[in-house]
């Protein structure tokens, strides 16, 4: 009887597989013990029965810790702060994945710190997720909870050093007290003895244009988008929406995934080409409705990508499709008021129109991205584990701006100033250096989230002072 029922068991387990596939599962593996100051590899282990298209691997780490690649598995990999990611617009059809991660573990790192992850997949037009339980990372000699007197973090570049302020036993009338500034021995350096000389002219600007030419044959056209990315890396995606009664053909995509469906054709990069410039080309022509209705226009399209961890998105004009009266192919556009002056946080977009030597019109539509972004910058003054009341730090060192708090990396840190020229927040520094805050250094934004000097400097189109 015990057999019959273990059989039974056993089979009403496989028959659900068949119908409804193997669930999907994660799992994560790291050393019992690490070293402080050394670093580990993780292993991620995904089995996705039947899960194909999009999906996306996330691990979290704690604060100071650095991970780089080791196998991605085709994916797009990418880390930021605390945030480790790898996406795949077409994840690998294999059931099961296993991921390499090398992991970086600062000189300063204390116990009670945890490894969490999840994977994130599409089916029947949800979003799913599986996660694994948090895991302990054991730092061997850790001292536990205790203060970490220095904090590996990316407030400046390459893990610069923060100014960390130690709290300490003696009194004040009306605050906390804490003790002078101190220099830490993190690796990297302040802004102003970067890891890197001074850096090229930054240059940010991404242009997408987008040509209509005819193919001879009525209602048939090729479309060629020329994107000038310049040094931007990773994830991208262009999406054009087609007018009804047309159909979308690849022809050129230049390492894209291409899908058209719903009347929007889709090219998707993981990792988009180095080149500074691509071109990626497809057919329109009518589909089987014959419903193509004039004026035809590509409307709706833009270009998006990922640069300092934010989508930014550049929006292409419309554009009409129009047969000539002869056959040859005239592509025409709603033309915008050139500007020299753009806002700070707005796209700039221009149009022309060229006419070739066969007298076929060929309309551009550019859009460039903004420069500037929402750039500021800041001095940081000192950064805590715990609450510091911010006006001590001002009165202390007679401090002329206000001095506000902000946690960031598990850290309550002052911070004073709000500048949009980088050089005006260099001179706030050197003048808080002057008054004994000797590890100061300067902070940076982009629409209130932290980013590197150089990343602001990049987008915000500034020069580097020493």
């Amino acid at each position: 009887m015990k057999y019959i029922i273990i059989f039974i068991n056993a089979l009403a387990i496989a028959i659900y597989h068949f119908l409804f596939g193997d669930p999907v599962s994660i799992a994560a593996q790291i050393p019992d013990n690490i070293q402080s100051g050394t670093s580990f590899t993780v292993s991620v282990t995904v089995n996705k029965p039947q899960v194909t298209g999009f999906a996306k691997l996330q691990l979290e780490i704690p604060p100071g810790y650095v991970a780089t690649e080791i196998e991605s598995k085709g994916g797009s990999f990418t880390a930021s702060g605390t945030v480790v990611k790898v996406i795949w617009t077409s994840v690998p059809s294999d059931d099961q994945l296993t991921l390499l991660i090398n992991i970086a573990v600062p000189a300063s790192a204390v116990a009670g710190k945890q490894l969490k992850g999840k994977f994130s997949y599409i089916t029947n037009n949800a979003k799913q997720e599986a996660t694994f339980d948090p895991l302990p990372i054991n730092i061997s000699g850790s001292s536990g909870d205790a203060a970490a007197s220095t904090q590996a973090s990316a407030d400046s570049i390459n893990n610069s050093t923060t100014a960390t302020i130690q709290p300490t036993t003696q009194s004040d009338a009306s605050t906390q007290t804490i003790t002078e500034p101190v220099a830490t021995n993190n690796q990297g350096t302040t802004d102003n003895q970067q890891s890197f000389s001074k850096p090229n002219e930054p240059d940010a600007t991404v242009s997408v244009s987008r040509k209509i030419t005819g193919s001879g044959t009525p209602d048939n056209f090729q479309v060629d988008v020329i994107i000038k990315k310049e040094n931007i890396k990773g994830f991208a995606k262009l999406s054009e929406k087609i007018p009804v009664g047309y159909k979308a053909e690849q022809t050129n995509i230049a390492g894209a995934s291409f899908s058209f469906e719903n009347g929007e054709a889709k090219f998707i990069w993981t990792s988009i080409p180095s080149s500074e410039e691509i071109t990626i080309s497809y057919n329109l022509s009518p589909d089987a409705s014959g419903s193509i209705q004039k004026p035809a226009y590509i409307d709706g399209s833009k270009f998006s990508y990922i640069e300092t961890d934010q989508t930014k998105k550049i929006l292409l004009e419309k554009q009409e499709i129009t047969d000539g009266e002869s056959g040859a192919a005239v592509a025409t556009n709603t033309p915008l008021a050139n500007t020299n002056t753009q806002p700070d946080n707005t796209t700039a977009n221009t149009s022309t129109t060229v006419t070739q030597p066969d007298n076929t019109a060929i309309a551009t539509t550019t859009a460039v991205a903004p420069k500037n972004g929402n750039i500021h910058y800041s001095v940081q003054i000192g950064a805590f584990q715990k609450s510091v009341n911010a006006n001590y730090l001002k009165r202390k060192y007679s401090i002329i701006e206000a001095v506000r708090t902000e946690m960031h990396d598990g850290y309550t840190k002052c911070i004073l100033g709000r500048y949009n020229e980088y050089k005006a927040a260099r001179d706030s520094r050197e003048t808080t250096k002057n008054k004994g805050v000797g590890d100061a250094f300067v902070t940076a934004y982009n629409s209130g989230k932290r980013i590197t000097v150089q990343e602001a400097l990049m987008v915000s189109n500034q020069k580097w002072y020493k």
